[in-house]
Order: C-alpha cells, then structure tokens, then sequence
C-alpha cells in the first residue's frame, strides 16, 4: 500500500464518522427543538355569555410534550394552578371579565384560550311585606270562637304579630279568639311584621262582638265527672266512655298534647261529642297550654258558660314561699245556671317514694291555700291525685304505697300531723265515699291488679253539702277499655238561682288608673264577690265603652295631654247593675313619641343558642319612630365606645328593633354592666338597666313589654314579645320562691311556662 492509498483510507474513515455523527446531531436537535405550544378549550363557560352566582370555569389541553403548569386568571390575576375553579361571581363587579386558561409543557411552551362574560349579579329589591287579615272580614259581626288567619307576602318567611285593641295576641299567622269573653263592642284586629331589611307591613279591620249569653236548659240537676283519659286519650273508647257518661261539665286529665296545632285534638274531641249529642247544648272547652308531655295537663269541657280558665303552675305554701308544681292545676269558672262555681283540676305528683309523696303534700298544701284566696265561694276540687284516702281502710283499702298525707290535710283538719295544713276556709267533703260508704270504687287497677286502688277524686266544699244526689265509678261498658283509669262522677241539684233575684251587686271599690304613655290607661279595682257576679261595665267620662271579666282594662287610642274621667259597676248574671265605682282622673303624657322607646330584652352571655350578644329596644306607642342619632352605650364614660344609631334606621309602632354585638362593638360584661339608651344630645339618658351577672343564654328583659319589673328569661325572644318568653324558674325540691301570678280573661291564661295570649297589665299575687 503506498502512502496515498493509507491517507484515502483515513479521509473514508473520517468521512463515515462525521456522517454518522451528523445524523446523531440533527436526531438529537430534532427532539430538543419543540416549539409547539399546548392546545387549550375552555369547556366553559363559553365566550360572550352572562354569568351570575357560582360559575365552575374549566378548560382541556392536548400536546405532544408533558403539560406542567395550569393556570386560570380572571382579568390576568392568578385564580387557580388546576384546570377547574369555582368562581363567585358574587363577589365581581358586573359588567364584562376576561377568563385566561393557561397551559405549559416541559419545553416552556405556553398554550392559552380566552372568553370573554358578562356578569349580571342584579342585587334583589327588598320590598315591603304585604300582610292580609284573611279572617275574619272587615266590618264583620263575630260571635263565639272565630279564627284570625293572616297571610304574609314577601321575599322571606316572616310571622306576622297579632294585636287585638293594640294588645300583643300572637306571633303566629292564626289564633283561635274566643270572642265572648270580649266585651260587646267594636274591637280593632291589626297585625304587622317587619323584615330583615327593616321594612313594616300591616293591616288593620275591624269587627263587633255580639254575644248572647244562652243558658241551659236547666232541670235542677246536672252532672260532673272526672277522668284521667291516659296519655292524652291513647285509648279511643274513652269518648265512648264519655258518650256513655253524658256529663255536662267534666275535668279532664292527661291531656297533654290537645294545646299542639292550636289546640286541634282538644277542638277535635269537642266537635265530636257535640255531634253525638246532638239533643245537648254544645260543649266548650280549653285546656292547659305549653305541655310538653301527653301525660301531663288537664282541660275542661263544658255545657254551662265558661267565664274564667287560669292554668296554675306556682302554688303559694304555709311559710310564703312558692313551689313549681309537678303537674299545672287548672281552675276553670262556670256559671251553672245563674250560680258561679269554682272547678280545680289536679293531676298530683306520681309513683311512691319518699320524695314522690313529699312532691304530693306540697302541691296540696299550696293548692288549698289558693283555694282560700277565692274566699268563700263554691268549689269543687277533682282529678288525679295519686293517693290515698284514709277512709279506704279494711276491705276499701288500696293496694300500693303512694301514702295519705295529701288527702288528709284536704279532708281531715283535726289530724294532729297533717292538720295544720288543711283549709282555713272550706270543709271538703270526699264526694264518691260520702255517697258510697261501702262501695271501693277503685279508679286504678282493672288493668294491673297489683295496683288496685281508689286514686281519683271529686271533693266539694260546704256548699255542695245539700246538693249532692249520687256518685258513680267506672259502670259504662266501655269503662275497662277507655283508660287505665275509671272516671268519677257526681250528679248535682238545685233550683235556678236566677228568676227572682232583683238584688244587684254591690259597688266596685278599689278602682285605679295608671296613664301609660301618650295614647293609653290602664284601670284596676278589686273584685267584687257575688256568686252570680257576670260582668264589670267601664265608663269613660260618664260613657260605657267596655264590658269584661277581669278587674283590670286598658284603654288604648286615646289623645295625648288629656284628663279622662273613669268609673267602674257590676253586673249579675240576671242583668242587675250595682252602683259606680267613685269616679278617678288621670291625664294622658305629653311625652314626644320618640322619648317613650325603652330598653325591653338584653343578652349579655351567648352560649349555644345565640352567637352573639344584643340588645334589643321596644317601642311603646302606635306611631313610627325614626331613632337617627341615638346612641347605645354601656358604663358612660367607660367600658365599650358608645354606638349611634345610623341615619333612617325606624322602630315601627308596638314594635321591635334588635342591635347585635358585631354591628354596635357595645360589649356587656357577664360579670355585671349597665346598658344606656342615650338621647342624640349624648348627655341625656333616655333608659337605662343594669345587673349584676349573667348565665348562659339567659336573657335579662321586661316581664311585660315596656313595663316592669325586670326579670330574667330562659327562652329569650329577640326581636319578638317577652309576652311569649318563659320565666327562668328552676324547680326546686327544697328551695322555693314567690313569684307574682298574672289574672286576666278568658283567653287562657297561663303563668309558666308563659304564652300570653294579651297583655297584662294589672297584677294579682297568688
């Protein structure tokens, strides 16, 4: 090989390299060299539509290479690092937003799409509530129970307030009215309610009562019965029990659950008796209200008129305190034929034991004494009283161990332990062991025989003494079946009371007038005492302008900075009128409107049912207060920064306006502070409260709106009436209390758990 052939050889040798190098150089350009960007959709929303509310922006992307980086902006800012968000547009201005939807490979090569929306978040319009008294009409004449139905029309569901004659009746949209125990006259029904924004609806009719009183057609004698229908009537065949009975009043018990829906069972059990007896004069009835079980509560069905029903749950004891009773009596007043009597329902703590029989003998001891505050008048005192008799001895004994202290402090006032506690005013005879002296009459026990024992009762008073003719136990054939109880009846007679009676009450003594306010006056005086006693007539400047039954009324509409004349009379069943009470003055305010707003309801400790603290202001007259400038403070001086109230911020005539916390920063102390409503001078104080500790979620408020005294709630009622709060009262088995007792009319009263269905204005202690 000579020297040019080895040099063609190398150059052949470099060649083949450099090719094969160069081929492996462009392969390795051609897979470094990407350049192509991500394809990116948006899946939505699509360009040029209108969004509002929660919108979900989604997007996909196709690429040869790995995508690393995703990214969603709206008008360029940065939202989401994922190909999905969800967008509140709520919290966008409206008008048109740009959506970029982003995508990058591992090359840096950046893919994107936008669409461009509009967004349309047009703020609702907050109308005012349109509120409509459906029943009754206007200009309508009403008689007996009438519904009031009110329908409310607005973006929210909102409880309109009922008021009859500016007084507070409900803060549902319905109400049963029992309009005869109203007086026979025009009555103004109005109902308002106001919406979160602060916007009032109202309406307003009004109507004439006009009731007849119709008596029964009385024979001399009639009949009353007791039953304890079991777990608010469980057992169907008690009405039969009832059908069989034909009484024309009885007390019923354990009717716990009649009060739901507006008292549709005991309405329910009331329309069917009556249209059994259809040869009857119709029962009425009412029953005890607010019970939270079936077991418990007491209600009264009726022939004769019903003038007064008060549901007790505070009894008065021996050494002046009060004790809460297991189960609420009830006291129900009946005209019987031109003769007022007095019926008490009981249902007595039960099961034996020490602590149960204890229960027992206060509730007793406490019902006796309330009894001797009617004074002397005819009562009969019936139901379940879980013990025993000490006249069941031998073969009348009962079988059990729920012990005979309750009975004999009722029936026995020489017993050397149990005397003490008996009656200073009646003797009370045990009706069925008067009448059967050998018969047990057992009441419990025909469905458990271990259990064998006479525990119902009907007890009558001296009065009765002469009328009492005979007395039956469980002897109907559905008697096994209605209950696990025997009914007790007693058939009664006597002439009417009310042909000849020309003799008219005597004159109403203790009358007082309290001006509350610019536009009202509350009236007072004590009660007269005639058995036959039917209604009170009120006279302003010398003209009738009410008839009731309570010794109490307020007299609303009236003009301010004027001196009204007011007098009280009696009259009986028979129409007989006694004279006029001595005639009182009393001058209406002059006060401004706007200076009447008072402090109502405070919640200084939010637990678990309130988050936050408030306060909450009342106003008392019937006009439309503008609050602008007020301020809210705590220690003046001191504590939190004083709160004023911001410009057209309106308090609606008889209504509420709630301030929390988190809006006013006016903290109060749990461990005592003073709330201040400051007049918009910010020097004169217009109302104040303070108290010395608080509990969780205990409210501090006026036991009647915009009165007094304070007290303190444990089912608070913000933005609503304390009317319809309850008390704070703890049962106690050793430490009792007094409280003051509510009397008013028919319209059921109850004094706790409190549910008004009207206002209250005078006081009676019980």
């Amino acid at each position: 090989m000579n020297q040019k052939q080895a040099i063609a050889g190398i150059l052949l040798v470099l060649l083949i390299v450099s090719s094969i190098y160069a081929v492996f150089i462009l392969s390795q350009s051609s897979e470094s060299d990407d350049v192509t960007a991500p394809i990116v959709t948006i899946i939505s929303p699509t360009n040029n539509t209108m969004v509002s509310g929660q919108v979900t922006i989604s997007f996909n992307t196709t690429d040869d290479s790995p995508i690393t980086t995703y990214e969603i902006r709206i008008d360029s800012i940065l939202k989401s690092n994922e190909q999905a968000y969800s967008w509140d547009t709520t919290m966008e201005l409206n008008g048109v937003h740009v959506l970029f939807c982003r995508a990058m490979d591992n090359f840096s090569n950046w893919g994107e799409a936008i669409v461009s929306v509009m967004v349309n978040n047009t703020e609702t319009i907050n109308h005012a509530p349109i509120v409509t008294i459906d029943t009754p009409g206007q200009d309508e004449i009403v008689t007996g129970t009438v519904l009031i139905s009110v329908s409310v029309d607005d973006e929210e569901s909102l409880n309109p307030s009922i008021f009859i004659d500016n007084e507070y009746i409900s803060g549902t949209g319905s109400f049963l009215w029992n309009t005869e125990f109203w007086s026979n006259d025009i009555h103004t029904i109005s109902a308002n309610v106001t919406d979160s924004g602060g916007l009032t609806g109202s309406d307003s009719i009004q109507v004439t009562v006009d009731n007849k009183v119709a008596l029964l057609n009385f024979t001399g004698e009639f009949k009353v019965m007791t039953y304890n229908i079991e777990q608010s009537g469980i057992n169907e065949d008690w009405k039969e029990v009832v059908k069989e009975e034909n009484p024309d009043i009885m007390i019923l018990v354990e009717t716990g659950t009649w009060e739901d829906n507006n008292d549709l069972l005991l309405n329910e059990a009331i329309d069917e008796l009556n249209d059994y007896f259809v040869d009857e004069v119709p029962y009425i009835g009412y029953c005890a209200q607010g019970v939270a079980y079936s077991t418990s509560g007491e209600a009264i069905l009726s022939r004769f008129p019903i003038l007064d029903f008060i549901q007790i749950p505070i009894v008065p004891l021996d050494d002046e305190t009060s004790y809460d009773v297991t189960h609420d009596f009830i006291h129900a007043v009946v005209n019987v034929n031109g003769t007022i009597i007095h019926l008490i329902g009981a249902h007595l703590k039960a099961s034996s034991g020490v602590e149960n029989e204890q229960r027992r003998e206060w509730e007793m001891e406490g019902i006796i004494n309330y009894m001797d505050n009617l004074g002397d008048v005819p009562i009969m005192f019936m139901g379940d009283l879980n013990s025993f008799s000490p006249a069941d001895t031998g073969e009348l004994a009962p079988l059990g161990d729920l012990g005979y202290g309750p009975l004999t402090m009722l029936l026995y006032p020489e017993d050397p332990t149990y005397g003490q506690y008996s009656s200073e005013m009646h003797n009370f005879t045990d009706v069925f062991r008067t009448l059967n002296p050998i018969d047990p009459g057992y009441t419990y026990g025909h469905q458990s025989p271990s259990y064998l024992s006479r525990i119902d009762y009907i007890v009558a008073n001296d009065f009765f003494a002469d009328y009492l003719i005979n007395s039956t136990c469980g002897d109907t054939p559905h008697a096994y079946t209605g209950s696990d109880h025997y009914s007790v009846d007693v058939w009664l007679g006597w002439e009417s009371t009310n042909t000849s009676d020309i003799t008219p009450p005597v004159q109403v003594t203790g009358l007082n007038a309290f001006a509350n306010y610019t536009s009202q006056v509350d009236l007072w005086w004590d009660a007269n005492n005639e058995t036959d006693l039917y209604r009170y007539i009120v006279y302003r400047d010398s003209v009738k302008i009410a008839e009731v039954i309570t010794t109490w009324y307020n007299d609303t509409g009236l003009a301010s900075n004027t001196t009204f004349s007011y007098q009280v009379s009696a009259i009986d069943i028979n129409g007989n009128e006694g004279q006029k009470s001595v005639m009182v003055n009393v001058t209406t305010w002059t006060i401004h409107p706007s200076e009447a707003v008072v402090i109502n309801e405070i919640l200084p400790d939010p637990y678990s049912i309130f988050t936050d603290e408030w306060i909450e202001l009342y106003n008392p007259t019937g006009e439309d207060i503008d609050l602008a400038g007020y301020i809210l403070d705590d220690i003046i001086g001191g504590g939190t920064a004083p709160y004023t109230i911001p410009e057209d911020t309106i308090i609606p005539g008889y209504g509420f306006l709630l301030f929390y916390l988190a809006e006013t920063g006016v903290a109060l102390n749990n461990a005592g502070d003073t709330v201040n409503l400051i007049k918009p001078d910010g020097v004169t104080v217009l109302d104040s409260y303070t108290y010395s500790s608080s509990s969780d979620d205990i409210s501090h408020g006026r036991e009647k709106d915009g009165g007094l005294p304070w007290i303190t709630f444990s089912n608070p009622t913000p933005g609503a009436s304390n009317n319809e709060a309850i008390f704070n009262l703890h049962k106690s088995f050793v430490d009792s209390f007094p409280i003051e007792c509510f009397i008013k009319e028919i319209t059921i009263i109850i004094l706790e758990p409190v549910y008004w269905p009207k206002s209250v204005s005078q006081k009676t202690s019980i």
